[in-house]
């Protein structure tokens, strides 16, 4: 605990530097929120970071583990952070008051798409759980009040309520350990492209994803239109044979709405520009390109009026005008 609040203090520190009103000549000082400590939003955004340094002259950015997921877009609200990796669900969430975030967090914009971040509910194939109907009275561990919230919905779709679940909150690192350990049956874990994590269990473990059924797809895609169920294909992990189908994250980069929108519209341009360092430390990063923000706005998984002015700028610079956007 006294170790997340140095994390939070500094966070505001550096957070009220970059937000005061420094001019846009003066070097800006601010805390990037990345994820879970080991995940794939720590190593992408981590290398995010080193890209927007090398190649932004008026910022200096450091990444920073969040508390919790939950925590980025009430932080990156609060001006305590100049930007944070999320998702479309969680800022939809977020900006609108839904289910934790009991107030409006409209000091946050979009300032691009990241990748098709595809979650998952691991098991080691010695448990004997195939199903989510399986999963009554077992143990699920989550890194995250938000991500619960969203595996719960699943899990009551599935005819399993939440309350017959006992949840346990982790890291992604202290998640596999406890898998491993047998201390928890099953885990949530972001699983595609690839994560290292997970990766690291299928080396040492037989394992498997729990199945989803097409029922409980059709009920989630319909009431979830910003996190539609996708698939991690057969053989992205060793001795895992079958697809894996849970929810996708599509992961968003976000920023407090004070930040010079000149300084977003460079942030863009650097991190289109540079993608291939982004994706040399994750094959997540080969999804970061231009393309992906008029998709999104287009199927409905991006509202244009949540995006950043200076990102607007970008997309108006290069030919490509986003309509209804900041």
């Amino acid at each position: 605990m006294r170790n997340i609040k140095k994390v939070m203090t500094a966070s505001l520190i550096a957070g009220s530097l970059a937000l005061t009103g420094a001019s846009a000549s003066a070097k800006q000082f601010g805390q990037f929120l990345t994820g879970s400590s080991g995940g794939v939003y720590d190593i992408v955004g981590s290398s995010m970071v080193n890209v927007i340094n090398k190649n932004v002259p008026e910022v200096r950015l450091n990444p920073s583990n969040p508390p919790s997921y939950s925590q980025t877009p009430p932080t990156v609200n609060s001006g305590a952070a100049m930007f944070g990796l999320s998702d479309a669900d969680q800022f939809y969430k977020a900006y609108n008051g839904i289910d934790e975030f009991k107030t409006p967090l409209q000091n946050i914009s979009i300032v691009m798409p990241i990748y098709s971040n595809i979650m998952s509910q691991i098991t080691l194939d010695k448990s004997g759980i195939k199903t989510m109907k399986d999963a009554k009275g077992k143990r699920i561990a989550v890194p995250s009040v938000t991500t619960k919230n969203m595996v719960a919905q699943m899990y009551e779709y599935a005819g399993v309520p939440s309350d017959d679940i006992n949840w346990v909150y982790l890291t992604y690192a202290e998640s596999a350990s406890a898998l491993k350990d047998g201390n928890v049956d099953i885990a949530t874990f972001t699983a595609y492209p690839k994560s290292g994590t997970v990766e690291g269990i299928a080396s040492l473990e037989k394992m498997r994803f729990i199945e989803l059924d097409p029922d409980t797809i059709e009920k989630w895609n319909k009431a979830n239109p910003r996190a539609r169920v996708g698939i991690i294909p057969a053989g992205t992990y060793p001795g895992v044979d079958e697809d894996g189908k849970f929810y996708a994250l599509y992961s968003l980069l976000i920023t407090n709405d004070k930040v010079d929108p000149t300084i977003i519209e460079k942030v863009v341009d650097a991190l289109y520009a540079n993608s291939s360092e982004v994706a040399a430390s994750h094959p997540a990063g080969a999804q970061i390109n231009k393309d992906n923000l008029p998709k999104y706005i287009k199927e409905g998984i991006i509202n244009s009026t949540y995006v950043n002015e200076g990102t607007a700028k970008y997309y108006k610079s290069i030919g490509n005008p986003l309509p209804g956007s900041k």
